[in-house]
């Protein structure tokens, strides 16, 4: 007995003698008017736009036991001095009550508060920021003001981007690789507005992280935001233009209209330049929703495939908000690229791939074409068509009829199917030599080939000479080339 409460007497001086865990628990931060002309408030409501020039951030922090160095981390737009228990221990810039004493400093800064400074308990920890050099008032110029180790706080965005920063070279080779397949296929003119979007994504990703390793000042910062949401925007109004020209082509003027008129009213309406880019990225999004379901009919797999990816970004966009924009943007949108690289190379190799094994009737009918929109199969004689038309990854099949049909493949492997009945006059576009009945000049330059009930179709450039070979020739199809 005497033995064990020697042990515990024992046991409870050794903790007594164990350290005190050390604890930093931080109050949270309250804005005053620097002049104390108005009330004081946490830093999450905004201030008005003019007394947001002048501000003092002021926030509790106590310490407990030997936390270890500490520093303080302050994003804002504006010039800054902090106080630790009343001592500077920070500047960024020179803070004044004026443009002219004022120099703007950075946008982000971290301060290291000397230990001689730090007491057991309450500490006082304020900032003084004015922003006199922005060009566009602003009700809340601080986005962070926090204490905390000082390789974690020199971290914090770092890591915040490294998810985003990981697809960076997917986005730029994704760029890269859609820009050259017109060069291969020019029909594939949906190409172009893939690499367009891919590209202004890197931008903007660019843009967006540059603020974790370039120390800028912080005036920069509004042009920095101002041109995010533009690159949201622009990007929007591609995604929409996309998702028409491949679901529904004959609305692509519409959809490119429509949705640059709504994006344009949320940058003009939004509160503030992160919800302007959220907005305007989620309008493409619903955009995209939308075409893709009025797809469903006529291409019901693709159609299934994007309605389901740009709900799940509009599910994520709206769960993370401003988030969203430095690094689920990213990461969504480099998991479609994945995939439309995958399809777009099978796309560029399936006119080299081997046809399919015709029935032993079809043998027999040299002039049958086989057109499949994914749903139906027809089988219809190439005198039935008057002209081809390239519709990104399909082809739009004109019939004499006035009908129109969609081909799940492309122009170079619809014209490889009509076995040089068909000629290309346009980059995007072939006739049936035998149903053209005339030319006509377009209004605004160039030459229109008519196809009598058929309508017409325009005549490029690079391909002036096969046309006026077919006009000269009237009807005949010897010695003119199909492709």
């Amino acid at each position: 007995m005497s033995r064990a409460l020697i042990c515990l007497f024992a046991l409870m001086v050794a903790m007594t003698a164990l350290p005190v865990q050390a604890e930093v628990r931080v109050e949270p931060t309250v804005i005053c008017a620097t002049n104390g002309s108005r009330h004081c408030a946490p830093m999450v409501e905004p201030r008005p736009a003019g007394e947001a020039k002048d501000i003092t951030l002021t926030r509790s922090v106590f310490v407990v036991g030997a936390p270890g160095p500490l520093a303080v981390r302050l994003v804002a737009m504006g010039s800054s001095q902090v106080r630790w228990n009343g001592v500077v221990i920070g500047e960024s810039g020179v803070v004044g009550d004026s443009a002219a004493d004022e120099q703007p400093g950075r946008f982000r800064t971290v301060v290291a508060v000397p230990p001689e400074l730090v007491r057991q308990g309450e500490n006082t920890l304020t900032a003084r920021v004015t922003s006199h050099h922005l060009w566009l008032a602003v009700r809340q110029p601080v986005h962070e003001f926090s204490v905390g180790a000082p390789a974690d706080l020199a971290a914090t965005e770092v890591r915040d981007y490294v998810p985003a920063l990981a697809v960076a070279g997917l986005l730029f080779f994704a760029a890269l690789g859609f820009g050259l397949v017109p060069l291969i296929d020019p029909s594939q003119r949906g190409a172009v507005l893939l690499a367009g979007i891919a590209a202004i994504a890197t931008l903007q990703l660019a843009i967006e992280s540059a603020r974790a390793f370039v120390p800028y000042p912080y005036p920069w910062q509004l042009a920095r935001i101002a041109v995010i949401a533009f690159l949201a925007a622009m990007t929007a109004v591609l995604m929409a233009r996309y998702a028409a020209w491949r679901f529904v082509p004959a609305r692509t003027g519409l959809a490119t209209v429509a949705t640059a008129i709504i994006v344009g009213a949320v940058l003009l309406f939004s509160p503030g330049f992160d919800a302007k880019a959220l907005g305007c990225l989620i309008v493409g999004i619903a955009a995209v929703a939308i075409l893709a379901a009025a797809g469903l009919r006529t291409r019901p797999a693709s159609a299934w495939m994007t309605l389901t990816t740009a709900a799940g970004a509009g599910v994520l966009a709206f769960a993370q908000g401003a988030g969203f924009l430095d690094s689920g943007y990213y990461l969504a949108l480099a998991a479609v690229f994945a995939a439309l690289m995958v399809e777009q190379v099978r796309l560029l190799r399936r006119p080299a791939e081997a046809p399919e094994t015709p029935t032993a009737s079809q043998l027999e009918r040299t002039d049958v074409v086989r057109i499949s929109d994914g749903r139906r199969v027809h089988l219809l004689r190439s005198d039935d068509i008057a002209w081809l038309k390239a519709a990104d990854d399909y082809c739009e099949v004109g019939l004499t009829d006035g009908r129109t049909l969609l081909n799940g493949a492309t122009l170079l492997a619809t014209l490889a199917a009509g076995r040089g009945r068909f000629v290309r006059v346009h980059r995007s576009y072939a006739v049936n030599p035998r149903h053209i009945t005339g030319a006509e000049v377009r209004p605004g330059g160039g030459r229109l080939i008519m196809l009598g009930a058929a309508g017409h179709v325009p005549v490029g450039r690079v391909y002036r000479l096969d046309a006026d070979r077919l006009l000269g020739e009237g009807t005949a199809e010897e010695g003119i080339s199909s492709v």
